[in-house]
């Protein structure tokens, strides 16, 4: 929201610390991309781009596998 309220289009939010303190990574990731996509779906008006960056390439492609399933439970 404090995105939106500044005017930007864009965020992007670094993935630290996950499952370092015994937080599952994956349900992380399910968390903070569910929670992205339902603030968009509820500001259908406003254009924003949500970026996710992190350096473990295996942690990034657990990401996009968890918001592929995510985004085919919600069209079917």
């Amino acid at each position: 929201d404090l995105a939106k309220e500044k005017g930007c289009h864009s965020i992007t939010f670094p993935v630290i610390s996950s499952g370092i303190y015994g937080y599952p990574e994956e349900e992380a990731w399910e968390v903070a991309l569910t929670a992205c996509q339902d603030w968009i779906d509820d500001h259908s008006d406003y254009v924003m781009t949500v970026d996710f960056v992190n350096l473990s390439h295996r942690y990034v492609e657990m990401g996009k596998q968890i918001q592929k399933r995510l985004k085919e439970e919600r069209v079917g």
